[in-house]
């Protein structure tokens, strides 16, 4: 099996620059500037636009708002008035002084040749940093292109203003006509559109600002900028032109932009945008509500659509790194982040809703593969799922029965879910499978899911092989699957067998006419096969079902909160997760998948599957508890026997049964929750009377407890006229050791038995 890869989430996008950075000339950093401005920051807001822009009180006059043509608010009303917002900053900033830091002076000199835009932001960033800079400005006054575009009072306030942390030397009415003429450490050339560049431009590296001569770097609107660029373009030369003085090279890696791999979002809410009142400028409450109409985009699908990586707060790069670490040796006490790991359904919705198919639940799933290797993975968190797959594999529920005439070249597979929600369901899919396809078998059993789940490959290979048995003794049919989670896994371990849905079938009958309106709620799992929704529609619609989809596409149906079998290891992720998707429709739920069904209805919502459809019922029926789920795919077991043999085949004798329980519905409850089975008081009661372990007290309450290989389950009941009546039943991972009682653990992996094929004929 592959190995958790720690770059698979290399691709994602979180964190790219915004759509409107992405335009800006600047790079302003928007999703921080507009935060800052949102919340009241004028002060903080105008420091991150000055760090772009250099010359805050200019730019705002010339800014052409390129980010207004990629804006996804105009899509829905009007692009965020960003330098409406900016000027709002500019006017509103408590302290527009820059900050001069405390650094040590260098020895190192700079020259600049040309005053303008390009030049003095090239000359204020450098200076900053305390090296020596000299401006060489042929005019009698710097400013460049500014002072064409701009009043000159305002230009010669604003460089004066920005320049007090950067103190550099000015030489104004000098025109450098070689650069021999300059004995500095570096040049820095940025004389402007059509300027002189001394022999230094051609074959220069824009990327790095190197001229053709070492030491000599140009920049700006000499280089083919526009007036916005060439300031960003001068600021960055100011970092180049470090490196160059720290490494006495250009050998070092250019400071590029990758582009944005943002994707629009899909659809926003309309907020019309806000009119400054006095009609010239924002107030502060004005500039705050124009700043609350941006999106601030970034990409988030996988984070908006998944419940697991809300609950842990966690993005595909975050959760990669999490993993990786957890999966580490070589550190004292590893954060193995056990539960997170064992939390994820591996649903797929994650990479569906992605632009990079980012594939977050399929890696988490390797990564608890590897865990389990490491025997990281506690047993307790998949026991349960473990023991009731090893129910549907034994004797009592497993079942592989031929055609009854001639070859079996299909095969009705409803999965050990189906059959556990109702026999009737199993039985009402058979008949209409033979009704199609006479020549069709059965067989009852699990896919193996569970063992996957619990990363469990011994078993999961032992489960495969006794499919593998089956399948080959009916003389290899092609499978007729009822649930989409075993198609998935089906593909996934034993691709050898061949599969059709049930519905593909159904679909050819004639079908009852049914009435009332249900929202169609698909399985997670029809993710990976659409065929599934295509043939459950062709069947509603040949019914005259009224119904709406739950989902707009198939590929953002999302999971019920039994994939995976968090539930052992994060139960109430579970429940948030079962409680979202109720949410999303009041309409009663019409579902093809047994899991999703009871899921639901267990939480009080009306939710039908739609073989009850096919059986005529007038009601939803209510979901099983997990002892009843044992029962009926015995019964289910029981009845195809006697169907096939003519004669009435009772269900298995149950163990301990002259054990008789009365349980209260408040204790029914507590078994469900707690994943313990009647079958299991059973059993602990059946240990304490044979043995005599159990502590009773001057009421007559007993409790007992029994080890049952991975979980410790404990009653506390009483006896009443032979009847044994629970009043509290829980259970913990604790070893409780007795003298003369041998406590059998796993470290590692359940002994679970499971049966290797066998066909009843």
């Amino acid at each position: 099996m592959d190995k958790f890869n720690n770059d698979y989430a290399k691709p994602c996008a979180r964190g790219d620059a915004p759509f409107c950075t992405d335009a800006c000339p600047f790079r302003l950093d928007v999703r921080d500037f507009i935060s800052k401005l949102e919340r009241g920051s004028f002060g903080a807001a105008y420091k991150s636009y000055r760090q772009s822009v250099v010359f805050p009180a200019l730019i705002t006059e010339l800014c052409d708002q390129r980010c207004a043509d990629v804006c996804p608010r105009r899509e829905s009303d009007e692009a965020v008035r960003m330098r409406a917002l900016e000027q709002a900053v500019v006017q509103h900033a408590p302290d527009h002084a820059p900050v001069r830091y405390n650094l040590p002076a260098k020895t190192q000199r700079v020259a600049v040749i040309g005053g303008g835009p390009c030049g003095l932001a090239f000359a204020i960033r450098l200076a900053a940093k305390r090296y020596p800079v000299t401006i060489y400005e042929k005019e009698e006054r710097l400013g460049g292109s500014f002072l064409k575009l701009l009043d000159e009072a305002l230009v010669a306030q604003e460089i004066e203003l920005q320049s007090k942390a950067s103190p550099y030397e000015v030489v104004l009415g000098r025109e450098i006509l070689s650069l021999d003429e300059l004995d500095e450490d570096a040049i820095f050339i940025a004389t402007g559109a059509g300027g002189n560049d001394f022999g230094c431009g051609e074959g220069g590296e824009r990327a790095i600002h190197a001229g053709k001569k070492p030491g000599v770097f140009l920049g700006g609107q000499l280089m083919g900028c526009d007036l916005l660029e060439s300031v960003r373009d001068g600021a960055a030369a100011a970092i180049d032109i470090e490196k160059y003085l720290k490494l006495n090279s250009t050998n070092f890696e250019p400071e590029l932009v990758r582009p944005t791999r943002l994707v629009p979002p899909e659809k926003c809410e309309a907020k019309p945008a806000v009119e400054p009142a006095d009609g010239i400028c924002y107030t502060k409450e004005e500039a705050q509500a124009e700043a609350a109409r941006c999106l601030k985009c970034d990409c988030d699908r996988c984070f908006a659509a998944c419940d697991f990586m809300q609950h842990h707060r966690k993005y595909p790069v975050q959760l990669a790194n999490a993993v990786d670490f957890g999966l580490r040796l070589d550190v004292l006490e590893p954060n193995t982040n056990n539960r997170m790991v064992n939390a994820c359904s591996d649903c797929g919705l994650c990479r569906s809703v992605c632009p990079y198919d980012v594939d977050s639940g399929h890696q988490i799933m390797l990564a608890r593969h590897q865990m389990f290797e490491q025997a990281q993975i506690s047993d307790a968190y998949h026991e349960y799922l473990l023991r009731d797959m090893e129910h549907a594999l034994s004797e009592r529920a497993f079942l592989a029965l031929p055609a009854p005439e001639g070859p079996t070249r299909y095969a009705f597979f409803p999965g050990c879910q189906l059959t556990a929600s109702d026999p009737e369901y199993m039985i009402k899919g058979f008949a209409l499978l033979r009704e199609a396809r006479p020549d069709s078998g059965i067989l009852l059993a699990c896919c193996g899911a569970p063992a996957y789940w619990a990363a469990d490959e011994e078993l999961r290979q032992k489960v495969n092989e006794q499919l593998r048995s089956a399948w080959k003794e009916l003389g290899k049919p092609t499978l007729v699957l009822a649930c989409a989670s075993c198609g998935k896994q089906l593909n996934r371990a034993l691709p050898e067998i061949p599969w059709v849905n049930l519905w593909s079938v159904v679909k050819e009958l004639p079908l009852p006419e049914r009435s009332g309106r249900f929202a169609l709620a698909d399985p997670c799992a029809a993710k990976s096969d659409p065929a599934w929704r295509e043939d459950v529609t062709a069947v509603l619609e040949k019914m005259g079902v009224s119904f709406e989809h739950l989902y707009d596409a198939v590929g953002k149906s999302a999971c019920c909160g039994y994939g995976g079998d968090i539930e052992g290891a994060l139960p109430e992720l579970k429940e948030k997760i079962a409680a979202n998707r109720l949410q999303l429709s009041p309409l009663p739920y019409l579902c093809y998948c047994a899991n999703c069904r009871d899921i639901y209805a267990n939480r009080g919502k009306e939710a039908w599957h739609l073989l009850d459809l096919l059986l005529g019922r007038t009601a939803a029926p209510e979901a099983p508890d997990l002892t009843s789920r044992r029962r009926n795919r015995e019964e289910a077991k029981a009845r195809l026997l006697s169907q096939s043999k003519g004669e009435a085949v009772a269900p298995p004798q149950l163990e301990n049964d002259h054990i008789k329980l009365e349980i209260s519905p408040e204790i029914r409850a507590d078994l469900d929750r707690e994943r313990i089975t009647e079958d299991d008081l059973r059993r602990v009661i059946a240990y304490a009377e044979k043995t005599g372990l159990w502590f009773e007290d001057e009421s007559g309450l007993r409790i007992a407890h029994l080890d049952l290989g991975v979980i410790t389950a404990w009653l506390e009941y009483r006896e009443r006229d032979g009847v044994f009546v629970p009043e509290r039943v829980y259970r913990h991972r604790m070893t409780i050791e007795e003298k003369g009682r041998e406590i059998k653990r796993s470290t590692k992996r359940l002994p679970h038995y499971v049966r290797t094929g066998g066909v009843t004929s």
